[in-house]
């Protein structure tokens, strides 16, 4: 049996198995034709159409033709990530062809992860340490990714821990990077624009003192603009945590009790069933939470403001306390919010006429007038004379101390 009136090309082969091979390669082909030629070939026809997805009467009887319907597995898009699948080639009759950083039979691995966040989450908690990285088309880069902070997943920008490294440079230092990412380091402006371009970053910033005292700052939103705009700073909302607890009250279960402590209070037996999607927004979400304290613990640990709100839930009274935990540092970056870096090469700082903020304070910054924080300025070693130009976060340790050890990193909004 043969399928006449719809062969598109006519092949000599060795035998059957290769006349499927040619018509796996061929987009077009859905069947052949397979019968003898002299000196034991065969001849290989291939087909555009198939019996069952057109009509049995284009079989017609050819004596030593074999016809077969032949299904072409790239039909199912099997490759990932955008891969071209080409059919043939192996035993899976079908090969992917994967497009740069991806690699594996169906292109589903990624050679090179965009940032410490995907490492963190392909690796399965991964070590502290330098990997490599490709944010985007350009080549790839080394980064150091912390692992173990808040959850792991941060690419770290900047890092002082013992003054090893001169942080008072050109414009063109700042531009392309410095330093040993295995200590003291600045990655450089136009890595971090080409992280945080998409807008979907937030930043961490994390302190420590000569005593051995730690802080940190949060922030929901963190992007740098590309040298065109001086690397403009575009900075959201200092940030926390929000975590909201549902107790039941009754039976005396809150008598006595400080609000203060209602977060370490265990035992607490949650009414599922007031937590319905009818009842979640309407409770949890509208407005009117009222605050009634605010302690900072003795520890420095964090900071944490109690709302409360009351609802009825078939007929049990809900009493609903939403704990918001913030970092513990101090907003000292919104001020530079929106502005240009600058460095004693190139003044894009707001305080006018020839003062150059990065030269005042011995730096480099997003300065305004000049600055809240200057955690690129001199490695003075804990407390100073001269006034704010040391590794400065001036909302907790003021203008006349400088920082043992700080860090900025990144790790995506959605991480």
């Amino acid at each position: 049996m043969a399928m006449k009136n719809y062969v598109i090309k006519i092949a000599e082969v060795p035998n059957e198995g290769s006349c499927k091979v040619i018509c796996l390669m061929e987009p077009n082909c859905l069947s052949i034709n397979v019968g003898p030629v002299a000196g034991g070939s065969q001849k290989c026809e291939l087909n555009n159409a198939t019996e069952e997805n057109h009509a049995p009467f284009l079989l017609v009887n050819n004596p030593g033709y074999t016809y077969l319907a032949i299904e072409n597995p790239c039909r199912s898009s099997p490759c990932l990530n955008n891969g071209i699948c080409q059919a043939g080639f192996t035993y899976k009759g079908f090969r992917c062809v994967c497009r740069e950083r991806f690699t594996g039979e169906t292109c589903q691995v990624s050679e090179v992860k965009r940032n410490c966040a995907e490492i963190y989450k392909s690796a399965g908690k991964p070590n502290d340490g330098v990997y490599t990285i490709k944010p985007d088309n350009l080549p790839a880069f080394e980064v150091y990714c912390d692992q173990t902070t808040a959850g792991g997943g941060w690419t770290v920008f900047q890092k002082r821990l013992n003054g090893s490294v001169d942080f008072y440079r050109y414009w063109n230092d700042y531009k392309h990077g410095f330093g040993d990412l295995k200590s003291e380091f600045w990655l450089g402006l136009d890595k971090i624009h080409r992280l945080t371009s998409d807008n979907n970053s937030m930043l961490r910033v994390d302190l420590k003192d000569f005593e051995g005292n730690t802080r940190y700052a949060e922030y929901n939103l963190f992007s740098v603009m590309s040298e065109k705009e001086k690397y403009k700073l575009i900075l959201g909302s200092y940030s926390g945590k929000t975590v909201v607890k549902i107790v039941i009250l009754g039976g005396g279960v809150l008598r006595n009790v400080n609000m203060l402590n209602i977060f370490y209070i265990k035992g607490f037996r949650r009414k599922k069933k007031c937590v319905t999607s009818a009842h979640r927004y309407a409770i949890l979400d509208s407005a009117y939470w009222t605050l009634i304290s605010t302690k900072v613990f003795t520890d420095g640990s964090c900071a944490i403001s109690f709302e409360l709100r009351t609802a009825h839930c078939w007929s049990n009274v809900i009493l609903i306390v939403r704990l918001v935990l913030l970092g513990n540092s101090g907003d000292s970056l919104a001020v530079h919010r929106g502005m240009p870096f600058t460095t004693k090469d190139q003044d894009n700082d707001h305080h006018g006429g020839n003062y150059n903020c990065a030269i005042r304070y011995k730096g480099a910054w997003w300065y305004e007038r000049c600055h809240q924080s200057n955690l690129n300025g001199l490695y003075l070693r804990g407390n100073h004379s001269s006034y704010a130009n040391g590794v400065n976060w001036k909302d907790w340790k003021g203008y006349h101390y400088s920082l043992m050890r700080t860090e900025m990193k990144i790790r995506r909004v959605d991480f």
